[in-house]
């Protein structure tokens, strides 16, 4: 699991990783009966005005003028979508396995 901070290092390189180890887990769309689906992501804007992938923040939700992410533990959101039906599933893939 990563923390954030001012120096998360290189966080593409991160989510990168994230989708290899989702990706050799592709799933199978659950509405459409064993579609394949495909791998993707959400982009959110960070208050820097940065676009990134999201993010599954291992925390209570805290803070007064939005949410506090500084020095909490979290991992890269990897998508899928059914090319079929449109259905996503996101999952959250643990870099440390």
């Amino acid at each position: 699991m990563l923390k954030m901070g001012f120096f998360l290092g290189r966080p593409l390189k991160w989510f990168q990783m994230a989708q290899d180890i989702a990706a050799k887990n592709s799933p199978t769309c659950c509405k459409c009966e064993d579609q394949q689906m495909q791998i993707g992501y959400i982009p959110t804007k960070h208050s820097s005005g940065v676009w990134q992938p999201l993010q599954w923040f291992r925390a209570k939700a805290e803070g007064i003028l939005g949410v506090r992410t500084f020095n909490k533990e979290f991992i890269f959101l990897v998508s899928f979508r059914c090319p079929k039906c449109g259905y996503i599933e996101s999952y959250a893939p643990d870099l440390d396995k």
